[in-house]
């Protein structure tokens, strides 16, 4: 899970508006918590210097981030449409055990999708960044995500928590 929060924190630093992941600056406090927006070309900037890469390493990273991305994208349209349809074969008493194993599998299979897409991402990355600008480059990554785990801390979430965070646990966990 991870690598793939590192992959979006990635794509979220660099890249222009894509469907493929959510930007983590808020802007306005909605329905379920904050909405956000995508850096603007001024803080692409500053990452960029502050990383301390050429504009030609930027123009591969964002390549590769949205390559990434859309990839990524893909599986997880398929992984929410396989698991739609395991649970509809669930909602019988007496449900295919062979279908159930079958959407098992090809779940399974997604997730080893899911960590190549990964891995190879992290692979392609360091042969973009040397090692001081990946250093650089993984101090950032981990700003944003103690960013973002503060904003959603003060919003009421809580990391492996329930849906909307905060408020009593359910009086059967008591």
């Amino acid at each position: 899970m991870v690598n793939i929060v590192t992959c979006a924190l990635q794509m979220i630093l660099f890249t222009s508006p894509t469907p493929s992941c959510e930007p983590l600056t808020p802007v306005v406090q909605g329905r379920g918590g904050p909405t956000f927006q995508r850096p603007t070309e001024e803080e692409k900037e500053k990452n960029r210097i502050r990383i301390g890469i050429s504009k030609e390493q930027q123009a591969k990273l964002e390549a590769l981030f949205k390559e990434t991305g859309d990839l990524m994208q893909e599986a997880f349209k398929k992984q929410g449409e396989k698991r739609k349809e395991l649970s509809d074969v669930y909602k019988e008493y007496k449900y295919d055990k062979a279908k159930a194993a079958s959407l098992q599998e090809e779940l399974l299979q997604i997730r080893r999708q899911l960590a190549e897409i990964s891995k190879k991402n992290e692979d392609k990355l360091r042969h973009i960044l040397k090692k001081d600008q990946f250093d650089r480059f993984q101090t950032l990554l981990q700003e944003a995500r103690d960013n973002h785990m503060k904003e959603r801390g003060e919003r009421g979430g809580r990391p492996g928590g329930r849906p909307g965070g905060g408020g009593p646990p359910p009086s059967h966990l008591n």
